[in-house]
């Protein structure tokens, strides 16, 4: 017992018993019936874990109970925009924490390099969010390709940037999982197109009004 607990309960009897039951070592029987009950966090093993789809991550926040926070958000859209591109293609992994420069995935198309970079915010991404993307493909090899992702369109001058850069650029737009993860935009900027081994990005309206997009070689 420290100096001035030992000075404040020799005159608070009631404190000096109060003390030595918070001192006294729990009994074992009484111990393991003990259960602390921690809130649910969304650890960053699980944010990183590549999930099958965005439907099996959804389902996994679902019983974790992380259905309403930002991360879970932030991630759920990266899974969603990984499903967007795989039918083209890509194969990608998730690999977004520290030191990454905002590159939210990583992979191929072909023996192309692939980053992306997810924004899963109801703003307009700007022109300030290209430039930072070319600045990551700045430090990229020569052949690589940036999918810039969001939820929202470009903004005028987000759109003139990303169609003049000299970086190799692909666009994706589409809604997240939970919204029904339809693709709304994909575009290629010339740089990009120039990579992609003479295939085209080629748009197709269903029935029901919803768009596919593929990558189809041109003779």
């Amino acid at each position: 017992m420290s100096r001035s607990l030992h000075t404040v309960t020799r005159h608070f009897p009631r404190v000096s018993a109060v003390s030595q039951l918070l001192t006294r070592p729990i009994p074992a029987q009484i111990r393991s019936n003990i259960v602390v009950h921690l809130p649910a966090r969304h650890s960053s093993s699980a944010r990183l874990k590549n999930f099958e789809s965005a439907k099996e991550y959804a389902q996994y926040a679902k019983i974790q109970g992380i259905g309403d926070s930002q991360v879970y958000k932030g991630t759920l859209f990266e899974h969603t925009v990984r499903d967007a591109l795989r039918p083209l293609g890509f194969d990608l992994l998730i690999v977004g924490g520290g030191g990454d420069h905002g590159i939210d995935l990583r992979g191929t198309w072909k023996d192309i390099k692939i980053i992306v970079q997810c924004k899963a915010t109801s703003k307009k991404p700007g022109e300030i969010n290209i430039r930072e993307l070319e600045g990551v493909l700045g430090r990229e090899t020569a052949k690589s390709i940036g999918v810039f992702a969001s939820l929202m369109p470009l903004s005028p001058k987000a759109l003139a940037r990303f169609r003049s850069s000299s970086h190799a650029m692909i666009y994706l737009c589409t809604d997240s999982y939970d919204d029904g993860g339809s693709i709304k935009g994909l575009s290629a900027n010339p740089a990009a197109t120039a990579l992609l081994e003479n295939h085209s990005i080629v748009k197709k309206t269903l029935p029901n009004g919803a768009s596919t997009f593929s990558l189809i070689p041109v003779s």
